[in-house]
């Protein structure tokens, strides 16, 4: 159901305009929510975040301004898929030296 008939539907309930518009926004930035947290293997990569955010902000741009070179890039990878592995927390290392910066 789109927005526009679920907006209907609560106007023809009865419903305040503005609990409307509320109620509307909030299962909007939830499903968002559900289909990030629902992203499995390859499909769960930093990029997807994007997404996310932009839901919540239109304008949102990337927020990751810098990248590491490629081998500090894919030692993070492995140091974050081997704190998945042991279950301990992983912590964001420090970017030594950059590629791409905004």
């Amino acid at each position: 159901m789109s927005l526009d008939k679920e907006t209907h539907n609560l106007l023809a309930k009865g419903e305040d305009p503005i609990v409307a518009a509320l109620v509307l926004e909030i299962t909007r930035l939830r499903n968002s929510i559900r289909e990030h947290q629902s992203k499995r293997g390859h499909d769960l990569c930093w990029l997807n975040d994007l997404a996310l955010w932009q839901t919540a902000d239109g304008q949102a741009q990337n927020p990751h301004d810098s990248l590491p070179v490629h081998d500090e890039f894919l030692a993070g990878c492995e140091r974050y898929y081997q704190s998945r592995i042991s279950g301990t927390p992983f912590d964001n290392p420090v970017i030594v030296k950059k590629v791409v910066d905004n």
